[in-house]
């Protein structure tokens, strides 16, 4: 009788041996993951903060609609928009006076 519990218990320490290996192995992967997924987190802060507009003051600096010219645009359009703002005015005045 003793000799047969001996034998089950050397079985069952045998049996959880192998839980504890796999569970082992189970979490480094787990930890490997999360370290990955750190790594990756901060690159992607990296990224955003280089691609993000620089922060004033606590605020985002705000974009402003230039009026001068770029080399896309034409001096073209430009007059043709002066042009039909000083008719509009004349319009304006016209009409004021009638």
């Amino acid at each position: 009788m003793v000799g047969s519990a001996f034998v089950e218990a050397e079985k069952r320490l045998k049996e959880l041996e192998k839980e504890k290996q796999r569970l082992d192995a189970e979490l480094r992967a787990a930890q490997q993951k999360i370290s990955r997924t750190e790594t990756n987190a901060n690159a992607l802060q990296l990224q955003l903060r280089e691609m993000s507009p620089l922060l004033r003051n606590g605020e985002r600096a705000r974009r402003a609609i230039s009026f001068v010219p770029t080399a896309k645009s034409s001096s073209d359009t430009l007059i043709d928009v002066r042009g039909a703002n000083l008719r509009n005015f004349k319009l304006n005045r016209e009409e004021q006076n009638i």
